[in-house]
Order: C-alpha cells, then structure tokens, then sequence
C-alpha cells in the first residue's frame, strides 16, 4: 500500500491484463499529460468515489482483454481514453450514454477493429455541450494525431450506434 492508501484504489493493479511495455507506455503517457489532464478533471469536478474507481477498473480490464490484438502503445492509449470519457460521462452524470459508449467500444475491441476507431467511439460526444471537453484538452491529453482521428472517425462512428 502507498501510506493509507491501497495500490488497487490509486490504480495499480499487480494482475493487470496490460502486457508490461503497454503499462510502461501508459505510465509514460500520464506522465506527459500530467497537468493537462490534472487540471482538466479540476475544472470540470471529476472526482470518483471508490464503487466509481472499482467501475472504472473493471472496464479498464475488459477493454484491455478484449483489445489484445492492439500495439501496446495503442492499448495504453485506449486505457487513458477510458479513464477521459469514465470521468466526463460520469461528471455530468449521463451514466446511461457512458454505458453506451463502453459497449460500443467493447463490441469494436472484439471484431479487432484499430484503436483509433476504439477511441473514436469511447470519446464520441465529450465536447458536445452537455460534457463539454475542449478539443485543446483532448490534444494535450492524447496528442495530436489521436486527436486529430478521434475527431476523423468520431462522426462515423457515432452516426453506427
């Protein structure tokens, strides 16, 4: 444990189902996206209580199991992408379009499609008004070429659902 807190409540899981170079490449890019995504989920009141951490974990573990035909640097990806649309969804309490989202990315996970389209479908809508997620953030966070497809694919793959 870290002080008081368990490792499974701040996020690391020893049994995780992310190879390790992807668990490396996802702490690289929380690392790199540290105050962006820091100050993102300030602003807009993200803040997860345990039942919504345990949630957030398990969906994590399911995408990551399901996705294992993705390049590591892919699936770490894909876990950030997770963590962003988990909180905004949640955030603005549309539980039943973060589930929706969710299933959709678990079903495009199993027929193997490519991560970018994965991606696409979890964050489809975040900078709607309803979320509100800057596309700055979203550059900041997940860089500009995943940025760049989510907003390519995104329309595409939100008229499919």
């Amino acid at each position: 444990s870290i002080g008081s807190l368990s490792l499974e409540k701040v996020g690391i899981v020893s049994e995780s189902p992310l190879p390790s170079t992807a668990l490396m490449l996802l702490r690289e890019i929380k690392e790199q996206a540290g105050e962006p995504l820091a100050r993102l989920r300030a602003s807009m009141g993200w803040c997860l209580d345990d039942a919504q951490l345990s949630e957030l974990r398990y969906h994590k573990h399911e995408l990551a199991r399901m996705a294992k035909h993705l390049a590591p640097s892919a699936l770490a990806h894909l876990m950030i992408t997770t963590e962003l649309a988990y909180g905004a969804w949640t955030a603005a309490g549309k539980l039943g379009t973060l589930r929706h989202h969710l299933a959709v990315s678990r079903v495009l996970a199993a027929i193997k499609a490519d991560g970018e389209v994965i991606e696409a479908a979890m964050l489809a809508g975040l900078r709607e008004a309803e979320v509100g997620v800057a596309a700055q953030d979203l550059t900041a966070i997940l860089g500009e070429e995943a940025a760049a497809a989510i907003d390519e694919i995104g329309g595409g793959v939100s008229t499919v659902w």
